[in-house]
C-alpha cells in the first residue's frame, strides 16, 4: 500500500475529497468553519512533517476532507430566490449561455444573468433559467439559430422545477440545483425575441464550434437513415437527443450503455490523430526541430484540438474526466514526467468534484469512474503476464477487451442496481461483439468531422459508409438482444450492501493476484499475508450477505401498509396487504411531462421496496392522468429480463373509453396474458373492499382491515359525494383520501370554505386523517390557498405535493402516518 500511494501520490487526497463530500451530504457545517478547521489541519500537518510522517498524512487527509465538506456545503447556498411560486406570460430576459439543445419540437437554452418583470415588478435573478421553446404549429421544427452569449426576450410560464420526492425516484429539482438552476421556463417561439449578440470574443469562438456541431449534424440526418443518425450522432457529437427510450433501455440491458458516452475511446482517438498530424506537418516541414523540445511543443499544441471537440461533445463527467485524463498524459509525456495511470483518474476525479461537488452523488460520475478504474488496473494485470504477452495480436485484442468488459461489469454492478436497478449478464459478450464494429465507426465519423472542415461532399460519401457500418452495429445488437434473460432486475440495493461489494472485490483480488504470483512462494512473512487476506476477503463477503439480508424488504406479519406517492397529476397508491399480495391503484402522472410517474416513481419505488410481482392493478378511471404510470408498468412487465415485474391481474370499471391510451393499455394486458376483470367485492388476503358508484366515471371503493379502514374517493366530486350520503353510517372510515382533482376545484370552482355537501359527506365519513393527492399544474398556478380549500381543527391533512410520499401503516386497530421526506416529525399517529 505504502509503495501504491508513492506512486499515485493523488489518489489518497481525491479519496479523502470524496468521503468529505459524501459526509457533507449528511452534516451541516458552515463552509468557514470547516475552511478554518482544514487549515488548522495542514498547519499541524506541516509541523509534523520532519518527525511523524504517517501522522502528517493522516492529518493532511483528515484537513482535506473536511474542507471537502465545506466545500460541498459551500456549493449548496443557492442565491435567494424572490420570484413567486408560478408565474403566467411573465417576461424574460436573459444570455444564453453553453449550447442550445433541440429535439422534438423543442429547444433548450439556459440563460444567465436573467431580469424577470411581472405585474408591474421586475426581479435581477442570480442564478440560471433552463428556457424550453416551443414550436410554432405550422413549423416543423423548431427555432435552430440560437447562438452562446445571445440576449433573448420572452414572454414565458415560469415555474420551480418539480420535486417529487419518492423513496428511490428521481428528484429534478435536486438535479437543476447542483447545475445552479432554481427555475424553469416556457414559452412559444412566436413569444420570443432575440435581441442581438454581444457575448465578445469567447462567445464568437464558441459559435464558431456551434456552427461546425450544426453543420455536421445537419449533413448526418441528410445523408443517413433517420433510424441510425441519432447513434452516430450521440457517438461523434455527444448529442443524445434523438435517441428513443427504447433504444436507451437496450443499451443498458445489453451493458454497452457506454459507446452512446464521449469517452477515452474518443478523446483518446482525437488527441492520437492531431498528435500525428502535428508531428508529421511541423517537423517534416523544418518548423520543429526533431527530440525533446518539439515533442514538447506537439504534445502542448495538441490539447488546443483536445478542448475544441470537448466543447463541442457537451460537458458530461465522462468527456470531462477524458479530456482531464488525456490532457495530463500529454503534459506528462511533454515534460518526461512519469505518467501513472491511478494518479491521472485521481487528478481528473479531484478536478470535476472542485468544479461541481454534487457530481460525486450522480450516476454518470460514479459509472465513468468505476469503468475506467476498473479498465485501466485489468490491463495492467494482462501487461504484466508473460503468457498474455506471447499470445498472437489478434488473441491479445480479444482477450483483454474480454477481461476489460468483465472487470468494467463487475465494477459497475452495484451502481447499475443501484440506480436502474438492472445488471446486465450478457455485457462481456456483448462488448467483444459489439466494440470492435464501434471503434470502426467511431474513426469513420472521425474522419467525416474532420473532412467536413474541408468538403462536405467528401464528408457525405464518409457518413453513407458509417452508415452502413452502423446497420451491422445495430444488427448485431439486435441478436444479441433476443436471447433470454439477458439482464438482471434486482431489488434496489442499499449503501452498505454497495461498499461491502467493492471491498469483497477488491480483497478477493488481490488474494487472487497474490496466490498466482510466483514470487510469493513459501516465506513466512508472506503467508501471514496471504492469511489476513482470506480472513478479510471472507469477512467482508460475510458482511455483504449479511446486508443483502437485512435489508431485503420484511413486511411485518399481519400489518397493512399503502404508499401514496407524489405523481403529480392524477392518483398513485402501492397497498402491501398483510399476507403478502401487493394491489396498485392507479398510475398517475402524464407520460408527455417531466413527472416521469412510471418510470421516475412507481418502478423506483416497487425496486426499492423488494416488490417484484403486483397481484391486483387497479384502474379506478380510465382518464389519461390514471393511465400513464400503468403503461411504463406494463412495459417493464414485459422486458425480456430475468426477475422483472410481474402481473397477476387488471382490475377496471365498468366505464369504457375509446382514448388511445386505455387501448393500449387493454393491448399490453393482452399481450401479457394478465387476465381483466371488473372490480367486484374481492380483495386480497385479510382485506375487505367495498365499491360504490354515485356517478358513471366516479368510483369509490373503501378498504377495510379490521378495525382500520381507508375510503378512496377516486374522482368524485361534489355532486358524488352528495349522492354517497345515502349510504349513511357505512361511509366512516380511519383515513379519507382525496384526489384534489375530485375536490371542489374539479368543477373550476376555488371556494374559500367547504360546500355544504362536502361538509354534509365529511361529518358521515369522519375521518382521523384526511390525505390529498393530484394537485396538477393546472390547480397550483392559481392560489395555492385555494387548490384544496378548507381548514378544519378535527382533520389532520397529509398533502402529497408538499410532503411527497405518505405511507399509512396499520396492524388492524393501531395506525400510523409516515412521511419519509417531511421535515421535523417523519410519523405520527
Amino acid at each position: 500500500m505504502g509503495q501504491f500511494l508513492e506512486r499515485s501520490p493523488l489518489v489518497a487526497p481525491a479519496i479523502a475529497l470524496c468521503v468529505g463530500i459524501w459526509v457533507g451530504r449528511y452534516v451541516a457545517l458552515h463552509p468557514a468553519i470547516a475552511i478554518l478547521t482544514g487549515l488548522l489541519m495542514v498547519g499541524i500537518a506541516a509541523v509534523m512533517l520532519r518527525r511523524h510522517r504517517s501522522l502528517c498524512r493522516a492529518f493532511l487527509w483528515a484537513a482535506i476532507a473536511i474542507l471537502g465538506l465545506g466545500w460541498f456545503n459551500y456549493s449548496l447556498q443557492m442565491p435567494a430566490d424572490p420570484l413567486p411560486d408560478w408565474l403566467d406570460k411573465a417576461k424574460v430576459r436573459g444570455e444564453i449561455t453553453g449550447f442550445p439543445v433541440t429535439f422534438a419540437g423543442k429547444t433548450k437554452v439556459k440563460l444567465n444573468d436573467c431580469m424577470v418583470e411581472y405585474e408591474g415588478q421586475t426581479w435581477s435573478i442570480g442564478y440560471s433559467m433552463m428556457l424550453t421553446i416551443r414550436a410554432d404549429r405550422e413549423k416543423l421544427w423548431p427555432i435552430s439559430d440560437l447562438k452562446h452569449g445571445e440576449l433573448i426576450e420572452a414572454k414565458a410560464r415560469i415555474k420551480r422545477p418539480n420535486s417529487r420526492r419518492n423513496p428511490g425516484g428521481f428528484d429534478a429539482r435536486e438535479y437543476w440545483q447542483r447545475r445552479g438552476v432554481l427555475r424553469l421556463a416556457y414559452c412559444s417561439e412566436a413569444n420570443l425575441t432575440r435581441l442581438g449578440n454581444d457575448g465578445g470574443l469567447w462567445s464568437g469562438a464558441v459559435n464558431v464550434l456551434l456552427g461546425v456541431r450544426r453543420g455536421f449534424k445537419g449533413l448526418l440526418d441528410e445523408t443517413c437513415n433517420p433510424g441510425r443518425s441519432p447513434i452516430m450522432a450521440a457517438l461523434v457529437l455527444g448529442d443524445r437527443t434523438g435517441i428513443t427510450s427504447d433504444h436507451r433501455d437496450q443499451l443498458q440491458r445489453l451493458g454497452i450503455a457506454h459507446i452512446i458516452a464521449i469517452s477515452g475511446l474518443h478523446i483518446g482517438f482525437v488527441a492520437f490523430f492531431f498528435y500525428r498530424v502535428f508531428r508529421e506537418l511541423l517537423l517534416h516541414l523544418g518548423i520543429l526541430a526533431r527530440g525533446a523540445s518539439g515533442r514538447r511543443v506537439i504534445c502542448l499544441v495538441t490539447i488546443v484540438p483536445v478542448l475544441a471537440y470537448a466543447l463541442i461533445a457537451g460537458p458530461r463527467h465522462s468527456t470531462i474526466r477524458a479530456v482531464i485524463m488525456v490532457c495530463a498524459y500529454l503534459i506528462a509525456m511533454a515534460f518526461d514526467r512519469h505518467r501513472e495511470t491511478m494518479n491521472i483518474i485521481a487528478l481528473a476525479a479531484i478536478a470535476i468534484l472542485l468544479w461541481m461537488p454534487g457530481s460525486l452523488f450522480e450516476a454518470g460520475f460514479q459509472l465513468s469512474f468505476a469503468a475506467v478504474i476498473a479498465v485501466s488496473e485489468a490491463i495492467r494485470y494482462l501487461s504484466a503476464r508473460r503468457r498474455y504477452l506471447e499470445q498472437r495480436r489478434i488473441q491479445r485484442y480479444v482477450i483483454g477487451l474480454a477481461v476489460a468488459s468483465a472487470a468494467a461489469t463487475l465494477a459497475t454492478a452495484p451502481i447499475c442496481a443501484y440506480w436502474f436497478g438492472r445488471v446486465s449478464l450478457i455485457a462481456v459478450i456483448a462488448n467483444v461483439l459489439v466494440i470492435p464494429t464501434a471503434m470502426v465507426l467511431v474513426n469513420l465519423l472521425f474522419f467525416s468531422l474532420f473532412v467536413f472542415l474541408i468538403n462536405a461532399w467528401v464528408s457525405s460519401v464518409l457518413l453513407s459508409l458509417a452508415d452502413w457500418v452502423t446497420w451491422v452495429m445495430q444488427a448485431t445488437m439486435d441478436v444479441i438482444d433476443k436471447a433470454p434473460y439477458s439482464s438482471l432486475i434486482v431489488p434496489t440495493p442499499g449503501l452498505f450492501t454497495c461498499l461491502m461489494f467493492f471491498v469483497s472485490l477488491l480483497l478477493v483480488s488481490a488474494l487472487v493476484l497474490r496466490l498466482k504470483n510466483q514470487e510469493w512462494g513459501a516465506d513466512e512473512e508472506n503467508e501471514r499475508m496471504r492469511t489476513r487476506l482470506r480472513k478479510a476477503a471472507i469477512l467482508s463477503i460475510g458482511l455483504l450477505i449479511a446486508s443483502v439480508v437485512i435489508g431485503a424488504r420484511w413486511s411485518p406479519d399481519g400489518e397493512l401498509r399503502a404508499a401514496f406517492l407524489d405523481v403529480g397529476r392524477g392518483f398513485c397508491c402501492v397497498i402491501e396487504a398483510p399476507g403478502g399480495k401487493t394491489v396498485l391503484v392507479d398510475g398517475g402522472g402524464s407520460r408527455y411531462s417531466d413527472t416521469g410517474a412510471g418510470k421516475n416513481v412507481i418502478v423506483p419505488y416497487l425496486r426499492r421496496r423488494g416488490i417484484d410481482r403486483i397481484d391486483y392493478a387497479v384502474l379506478t378511471n380510465p382518464s389519461g392522468e390514471h393511465i400513464d404510470g400503468l403503461l411504463d408498468l406494463f412495459s417493464e412487465a414485459g422486458s425480456k429480463a430475468l426477475g422483472r415485474l410481474e402481473i397477476g391481474q387488471l382490475m377496471i370499471g365498468d366505464s369504457k373509453s375509446e382514448s388511445r391510451k386505455f387501448r393500449k393499455l387493454m393491448d399490453w394486458a393482452k399481450r401479457l396474458s394478465v387476465p381483466i376483470s371488473h372490480i367486484g367485492d374481492k380483495f386480497p388476503d385479510e382485506t375487505r373492499l367495498q365499491i360504490r358508484r354515485p356517478c358513471e366515471r366516479s368510483l369509490v371503493f373503501k378498504l377495510e382491515f379490521e378495525d382500520f379502514s381507508i375510503l378512496f374517493l377516486s374522482e368524485a366530486g361534489p355532486l358524488a359525494q352528495l349522492l354517497l350520503t345515502e349510504h349513511g353510517a357505512s361511509l366512516k372510515s380511519t383515513v379519507l383520501v382525496i384526489p384534489v382533482r375530485g375536490w371542489s376545484s374539479s368543477e373550476g370552482k376555488h371556494q374559500k370554505d367547504i360546500l355544504p355537501e362536502e361538509r354534509a359527506f365529511l361529518e358521515l365519513v369522519s375521518p382521523s386523517a384526511i390525505i390529498a393527492s393530484g394537485i396538477g399544474p393546472a390547480i397550483l398556478k392559481k392560489d395555492k390557498p385555494r387548490a384544496f380549500p378548507y381548514t378544519i381543527d378535527a382533520f389532520k391533512v397529509y398533502m402529497t405535493n408538499e410532503l411527497h410520499c405518505v405511507i399509512v401503516e396499520s396492524n388492524g386497530r393501531d395506525w400510523r402516518v409516515i412521511a419519509p421526506f417531511a421535515e421535523g416529525e417523519k410519523g405520527e399517529r
